[in-house]
């Protein structure tokens, strides 16, 4: 943990009041008049420094310990049991002060908070309705690819390039031959990038079971059209990120496209 951090942490920040109280008294200690001495400039400034690093905690902390350093160490008729009005007043005065001044603080870091806070949510807000934007631009242009379809491997290769890389950082599409032999098709990866012993198997139990297969990292759905699965769509995740359970309806949005150009007259 660095320095900062641990400044920053709880610990930290009622360290820093005592430290800053004990730095006022040793200075004010030093000031060569008494009437200087008795003036609390120095202890407003500690509490307004652990109240502006800490919050209203360490800033009550300051208040108290900068309050009973007054009254002990620079208020004479205090540290004898005696009650000055004027010391009793100046001491009050310091009190009510450096509480205000520490809960101003307070306030201020927790609007501070709050602010982070709405912004985080409208980024992750605006992100996500980015995303549902996009999505359906790109259904909306697979479902033209669909309609456009002349070449089934062509069409198919063009669905595979919505998904990446804004979805996925891969994409392929394995489909069943004449034979019924399950080949790939289309893909669309990363230069040098090659299919994965995992992929290959997840498409293979896809295509088998009918059923779509998700894990954080890859997502595969069965290209089904007329009752039969003609393939399987895989979607591999770019590096950066991984895949969420609503990321499933997409695949399967897309994969339906695929299906239906594989299940199309043209094909051959």
């Amino acid at each position: 943990m660095t320095l900062f951090a641990l400044l920053q942490s709880w610990p930290g920040r009622f360290f820093i009041a005592i430290v800053l109280v004990a730095g006022a008294v040793v200075l004010t200690t030093m000031l060569p008049e008494e009437e200087e001495r008795r003036n609390a400039t120095l202890f407003f400034g500690a509490v307004m420094v652990s109240a502006w690093w800490g919050g209203l905690g360490p800033g009550l902390v300051a208040t108290f310990l900068s309050a009973s350093s007054i009254a002990f160490f620079f208020t004479p008729s205090l540290r004898t049991f005696g009650l000055a009005s004027d010391d009793q007043i100046r001491l009050s005065l310091f009190v009510a002060v450096a509480a205000l001044i520490s809960a101003l603080n307070g306030a201020r870091q927790r609007a501070e908070a709050h602010h982070a806070d709405l912004l985080i949510r409208e980024k992750i807000g605006r992100a996500r309705s980015e995303s549902v934007e996009w999505r359906y631009t790109a259904l909306a242009e697979a479902a033209g690819v669909v309609a456009r379809a002349r070449d089934v491997a062509t069409a198919v290769q063009r669905i595979t390039n919505l998904a990446v890389p804004r979805f996925a950082g891969a994409s392929a599409v394995h489909a069943r031959d004449e034979r019924g032999t399950l080949a790939p098709l289309a893909a669309t990866r990363p230069s040098g990038a090659e299919r994965g012993e995992d992929e290959w198997a997840a498409v293979a139990r896809v295509v088998e079971s009918g059923s779509a297969n998700m894990t954080p990292r890859l997502i595969v759905v069965p290209l089904t059209a007329a009752g039969r699965t003609l393939g399987a769509m895989a979607f591999v995740a770019a590096a950066d990120r991984t895949f969420r359970d609503e990321d499933l309806g997409f695949a399967q949005n897309l994969g339906h496209h695929a299906a239906l150009v594989l299940a199309s007259p043209n094909r051959h």
